[in-house]
């Protein structure tokens, strides 16, 4: 086995974090970094490399970025999605980690990129909450992880430490964004005064009791319409 390589490991730290967010493009990355810089890649997965498999990696790409953008999509696809970040975490550990054991560094990159995804689903699922008819903050955040889940990919290969300073920070400004969205959702709802239910403040039926309830713009909390113009 060759001497343990501290850079090795956080490459593949590094990748195996973009995975959790784009699986299939992560693959796309390697496969080309294989291809054109001369990346090194372990027995079989040199493969990633050869033309059609990146053409049918770059298609899988395109069909993941499609299905993170539309909801319903997402809702029926998410499974299968999770399971490319996973495949995508083990093939880079396999791929690049030849000073480790080969069920460790797959281990290893399944791991990261199931944490890494696990964290995402919970600010998604925040900022979902949040949206409402002119903002839909989970769109946007989708938006931006295609090109945050290259740059971290290319800085994995390029400059492994920047790539593990990129992930902790990102994962800092999830967690600020899940609080945030957390006390926007909270503002918006008030208890059910049948059964003390969370519910949103426009609900007109509780969706733990069922009951009935008084929307609380009919309660007056509407801003009052302008006074009508006095006759002449």
């Amino acid at each position: 086995m060759p001497a343990f390589d501290p850079m090795a490991l956080l490459r593949l730290l590094g990748l195996s974090a973009a995975s959790g967010t784009r699986g299939a493009l992560v693959l796309v990355v390697l496969g080309l970094a294989g291809r054109f810089l001369g990346l090194p890649l372990s027995g079989s997965w040199a493969a990633l490399s050869r033309p059609e498999v990146l053409g049918a990696l770059g298609a899988l790409a395109l069909f993941e970025a499609w299905a993170e953008r539309d909801d319903d999509l997402r809702s029926l696809t998410g499974l299968a999605l999770t399971g490319v970040q996973a495949a995508s975490g083990a093939v880079t550990g396999l791929a690049l980690a030849d000073a480790l054991p080969p069920w460790a560094a797959g281990a290893l990159g399944v791991g990261v990129a199931l944490g890494v995804s696990v964290l995402r689903g919970q600010v998604h699922r925040l900022l979902a909450a949040a949206r409402t008819e002119v903002a839909n903050p989970r769109r946007w955040l989708t938006r931006l992880e295609g090109g945050g889940a290259v740059g971290v990919a290319v800085a994995a290969l390029l400059a492994p430490a920047l790539a593990i300073a990129l992930v902790v920070a990102a994962a800092l400004v999830g967690l600020g964004i899940a609080r945030t969205a957390r006390a926007v959702e909270a503002a918006w709802r008030r208890p059910c005064p049948r059964c003390g239910e969370s519910i949103r403040v426009e609900a007109s039926r509780c969706p733990r009791c069922r009951g009935a309830v008084e929307p609380s713009w009919v309660r007056g909390d509407e801003p009052p319409s302008p006074p009508s113009a006095a006759p002449p």
